[in-house]
């Protein structure tokens, strides 16, 4: 029995992310299941997202990994050792900004932003929120504000200015009145 952390399901088959045992994909039209283990940063899966573009993004406890549906590849974006430079780990949630297509990550040290125009990683800081987060969920409301649940600061909620697209109010709920 291995605990599972995460699922995905698409057109073709689902994708299941386990605590200690890596991600398992069952095409369900061939009945077949491939297991990924050694393609990963590292083999507790923590999240699976599917993106626009048709990408697989496969959060872990070590890293981030990319499946590019298009040539049925995994890329590692980043693992212990490389993503140390954005200080993150344990990626808990990920979801893409409907405006942008960029891709955002919820990690145990805070937010991380992929530019898929640019190819490049970025840490984000929400104030002085992020200082002692913890890892939790991101989420893109229907007006593309973003929404942050994290594990000591609450949950932040990021308006977004219509005109200049840019992120102008941060408002926390801590829960503490």
């Amino acid at each position: 029995n291995t605990p599972v952390r995460g699922i995905l399901a698409d057109a073709s088959g689902t994708w299941i992310g386990t605590q200690d045992d890596g991600l398992l994909y069952i095409d369900r039209q061939t009945k077949t299941e491939k297991w990924f283990r050694n393609e990963l940063a590292g083999q507790s899966v923590r999240s699976i997202f599917r993106d626009s573009r048709g990408n697989i993004w496969i959060g872990n406890r070590l890293g981030l990994d990319r499946y590019d549906t298009r040539s049925k590849k995994m890329i590692s974006c980043f693992n212990e050792q490389t993503g140390a430079k954005l200080d993150v780990a344990r990626i808990y949630s990920i979801a893409e900004d409907p405006r942008d297509h960029s891709i955002w990550f919820c990690t145990y040290n805070g937010l991380v932003r992929f530019d898929a125009n640019k190819n490049s990683f970025e840490r984000k800081t929400l104030g002085t929120y992020f200082l002692r987060s913890g890892g939790g969920c991101v989420f893109f409301d229907s007006k593309s504000n973003l929404w942050v649940g994290t594990e000591y600061s609450g949950l932040i909620y990021l308006k977004r200015d219509p005109q200049t697209n840019a992120f102008t109010d941060t408002v926390a709920y801590s829960g503490d009145g």
